[in-house]
């Protein structure tokens, strides 16, 4: 199993540093003056060995997105044909009972 371990620094202005694995909390450093005692600047130096990793991750990331857009894409469409169908069903349905209507008068 691939671990990949990422530091969240945007909640480092609110109220701490979340370490994620995977995209679950791992472990969160409450922000105490600035994330200076926990070693963090403003700058983010990554090693190659962790720029590959954060690089493999942030691709998964971004092939899960469009994964998941084309999924609602899909569903949003098959919403709106059963929608179309149901408007007509429902047209059907009026039109019979203003039929039904006219015998009874």
């Amino acid at each position: 199993m691939n671990e990949n371990l990422v530091l969240d620094k945007s909640f480092a202005s609110a109220s701490g540093v979340l370490l994620l694995r995977n995209g679950e909390i791992v472990e969160f450093f409450p922000q105490t003056s600035n994330g200076r005692d926990l070693g963090l600047s403003d700058e983010i130096v990554l090693t190659k060995a962790g720029e590959a990793e954060l690089t493999e991750a942030l691709q998964d990331f971004v092939a899960k997105m469009k994964h998941l857009n084309k999924k609602m894409d899909e569903d949003q469409r098959e919403i709106d044909s059963l929608k179309a169908e149901s408007v007509k069903t429902l047209n059907r349905i009026e039109t019979s009972l203003k039929k039904l209507e006219a015998f009874v008068k």
